[in-house]
């Protein structure tokens, strides 16, 4: 299907469609919680179905190797898993709109080291569209209504989950050129199921669920884990580690949208102008390569 299409073009649509599927999880999140679900259980949930997904789809459709012994990419996975937690709990000392613009300057971070690891250029567009989008994201999240007695713990938490989750981004340019993205995501997602029990045991409740929980967990699952994580992975392949974090800033713009139409949520004008910062710095992300020029 995009057989025509140069590779930056084809990189930007799967971070794209990664990010309007990750878009939906607060979304989702909240459904899941209003029918009883606790976080804890929600991402064990999440996760454990992801795994059985992928599981059926890899050994059965593709017969492809399910996991990857690879150290980086285990590594990677604790990355992942670790920043989603880490952030979880800045939200517990922070107002979400400042939480939003310290976790989402990572793609600042990724432009900054993927200099040193990777070698890529940084040129005036993408140091203007990385701008463009710290300042939309912040107009976006409407920060600037954000009470201003900040818990240094809080900020330390997030600032944290943006350090953490930039290295999971810098990490997946050099994992998809020799893992598959669908064998990341199920060794992310059995990490995860590792790793949140050991975290919070004693959260975890998986007996008497009903089927209405099963079915929007499920839904987070397909959404918000195999598809979302594997069109990044395989986005960061197409246009490097910089560009896709940069791409994918645009996640909080499409998460205000959906709250507007599915949940009733009032837009403002400041943060409709903040979404247009953000979507030109996508353009800007994308517009000064040369056709068919790819990353890796």
């Amino acid at each position: 299907m995009f057989n025509n299409l140069s590779d930056r073009i084809i990189g930007a649509i799967y971070i794209t469609l990664s990010a309007f599927l990750y878009a939906s999880l607060p979304i989702l999140a909240k459904l899941a919680f209003q029918a009883g679900l606790d976080p804890s259980t929600a991402l064990f949930l999440r996760y454990g179905f992801a795994f059985v997904i992928l599981t059926i789809y890899l050994k059965l459709m593709r017969r492809e190797t399910l996991l990857s012994s690879s150290f980086l990419a285990i590594i990677q996975g604790f990355l992942l898993i670790s920043a989603g937690l880490v952030y979880f709990y800045a939200l517990h000392y922070l107002s979400a709109s400042l939480a939003t613009v310290i976790f989402f300057s990572h793609p600042v971070l990724v432009a900054i080291l993927a200099l040193f690891l990777y070698k890529e250029k940084c040129d005036l567009r993408l140091i203007l569209g990385l701008f463009l989008a710290i300042v939309g994201i912040f107009l976006v999240s409407d920060a600037g209504n954000s009470n201003l007695n900040i818990s240094l713990t809080g900020l330390l938490l997030a600032i944290s989950a943006c350090i953490i989750y930039a290295l999971y981004t810098l990490a997946g340019q050099k994992n998809v050129t020799q893992i598959s993205p669908l064998s990341l995501t199920a060794t992310f997602s059995l990490i995860g199921i590792i790793l949140i029990p050991i975290i919070s045991p004693s959260s975890i409740s998986i007996y008497s669920l009903s089927w209405q929980q099963l079915l929007i967990v499920f839904i987070m699952s397909l959404f918000n884990t195999v598809l979302a994580v594997s069109f990044f992975l395989k986005g960061i392949k197409k246009i490097g580690a910089s560009r896709a974090s940069l791409i994918s800033t645009m996640e909080p713009v499409i998460t205000l949208l959906l709250a507007f139409l599915i949940l009733g949520e009032v837009l403002t004008p400041i943060q409709l102008l903040g979404s247009s910062l953000v979507i030109i710095s996508i353009f800007l992300s994308i517009s000064d390569q040369q056709k068919g020029d790819n990353i890796l």
